[in-house]
């Protein structure tokens, strides 16, 4: 059975923008594979046509069928995470293993304020 693993340092994955985002990926295949690609990207979610911006990537050629890679990027100023009634921007670092549909993800925050910011509509704004 194959394992893809990420661990992320930040035991709560929560990033503030500029901030040393670290972490390992392991991994033990079956068959040997031509690659393994990590790479920390953002995704939106929610009505509408769903947006994909990867921000860093990290190739392993060659990673034979078992190993392990540290990678450090920093959080970048930008997009944050954010939550609205209408969209959602979520952060993940993915690793994924070529040829092949292993694949494995670790969500996290990027905010200044380490949790995703909260959208609101002009009518709540005015209510509250």
């Amino acid at each position: 059975m194959d394992v893809l693993r990420i661990q992320l340092e930040e035991q709560d994955a929560r990033f503030r923008p500029g901030a040393a985002l670290e972490g390992s990926v392991e991994w033990a295949l079956e068959k040997e594979a031509k690659r393994i690609e990590i790479r920390l990207l953002w995704f939106t979610e929610g009505r509408g046509t769903r947006d994909v911006g990867v921000v860093e990537r990290d190739l392993i050629e060659g990673p034979g069928k078992m190993g392990q890679r540290q990678f450090r990027w920093k959080a970048p100023r930008a997009p944050y995470s954010f939550e609205g009634s209408l969209i959602s921007l979520n952060w993940i670092v993915e690793a994924a293993v070529d040829p092949g549909d292993l694949v494995e993800r670790a969500p996290l925050v990027i905010s200044p304020f380490r949790v995703p910011v909260r959208l609101e509509s002009v009518e709540a704004r005015e209510k509250g």
